[in-house]
């Protein structure tokens, strides 16, 4: 019998994978990692799922911004209740498109997680993620080519 866990983990990674493949305008492929549905009171609530990490998440609008950078939202862990991250909303300089720029962070991340909430489907919302491009160091490259 396969645990409840594994079968939201496959099923999360499933819904992830039908989308998966997209590339933006500089040929990083955007992985879709989460779906989310937006609440009455403004909310967006979902789940991420990768192969080593998933998590319920709410992303609850912030009650009182002290400045215009203060975060939009707040990022709860549904399960423990405590703020893993903060979102902003923003605009694509590209396409002009409104998404949620979010930041996530644990200690068991190496750096923190940045991705986009973008309009998904009809009700729902994707969290889409893209690794950032490594830095080239200057002594690993030769006329311009990495070794």
């Amino acid at each position: 019998m396969t645990h409840p866990d594994q079968r939201f983990l496959r099923r999360s990674i499933e819904r992830a994978a039908a989308d998966c493949g997209s590339h933006n305008t500089k040929g990083v492929m955007k992985m879709k990692i989460g779906i989310f549905q937006k609440t009455e009171t403004g909310a967006f609530e979902g789940t991420i799922a990768t192969l080593t990490f998933a998590a319920d998440l709410v992303f609850e609008p912030a009650q009182e911004k002290t400045k215009d950078r203060s975060p939009d939202f707040r990022v709860i862990n549904t399960a423990t209740g405590f703020e893993i991250g903060a979102a902003w909303h923003d605009k694509s300089e590209r396409t002009g498109k409104p998404y949620v720029s979010v930041k996530l962070d644990d200690p068991s991340f190496t750096y923190p997680l940045w991705g986009a909430l973008t309009a998904g489907g009809a009700e729902d919302y994707s969290f889409n993620w893209s690794r950032p491009k490594p830095k080239t160091d200057p002594d690993t490259t030769a006329n311009g080519d990495t070794l």
